[in-house]
């Protein structure tokens, strides 16, 4: 049930104890730490296993009910005889989750496009979406929305956005499999990202000369 190969679902809790926070990321441990830096408590992860959004998703729904705000769950005996489970069986037990497939594509569609993080590089660099529309040659409604966290790129333009923003805007961790298979495309897509940077006529560059 989804893709389970690069990312993980986890459950993370104050050492005091007290609401769980059911999360999904390609890195347990370092989220860990992103998320210590906000948090006025010691946080301890409780479990980690293999899963996707979608697994993320349908935990999410059978403990609605039980929610206490975004991603944070009251710790109830439930939870934590699904942690149990989660652990003694290495899996998430989905049979137990019901799936509602439409908040699944729109969860993993606002999370990576969080993670990909461009309406905040265009912002601190002060480069307007349609210029980095005209110099990628796509339409500015496509950079528009990939900003906004309302479409993922596909793979080419999303080597080339890497490249255009030299490195600081990347999903390249979620297509090593292709990566690995299209060495050379990847090299000429950011190639081509990099040669759209320099040609582009950002406010930012202007205000430079």
């Amino acid at each position: 049930m989804g893709d389970s190969s690069q990312h993980f679902v986890y459950f993370i809790q104050p050492e005091r104890g007290g609401a769980v926070k059911i999360g999904v990321s390609s890195a347990p441990e370092k989220r860990l730490k992103q998320l210590k830096t906000a948090s006025p408590d010691p946080l301890r992860i409780l479990a980690v296993v293999p899963g996707s959004f979608t697994e993320e998703a349908a935990l999410h729904r059978l403990f609605r009910k039980s929610r206490v705000r975004l991603e944070w769950f009251k710790n109830t005996p439930e939870l934590r005889e699904m942690i149990t489970q989660c652990v003694d069986t290495g899996r998430v037990p989905v049979e137990r989750c019901p799936v509602d497939p439409i908040s699944v594509v729109k969860r993993r569609y606002s999370a990576l496009s969080k993670e990909f993080g461009l309406q905040k590089w265009l912002t601190e660099n002060q480069v307007k979406a349609a210029a980095m529309a005209r110099a990628l040659q796509v339409s500015p409604g496509t950079i528009s929305m990939i900003a906004r966290g309302l479409h993922l790129p596909g793979i080419e333009l999303a080597c080339k956005i890497d490249g255009f923003t030299a490195g600081q805007v990347t999903m390249v961790d979620h297509w090593e499999a292709w990566i690995a298979a299209h060495p050379h495309d990847y090299v000429q897509f950011r190639a081509e990202g990099r040669a759209a940077a320099k040609a582009c006529k950002s406010p930012a560059k202007t205000r430079k000369k």
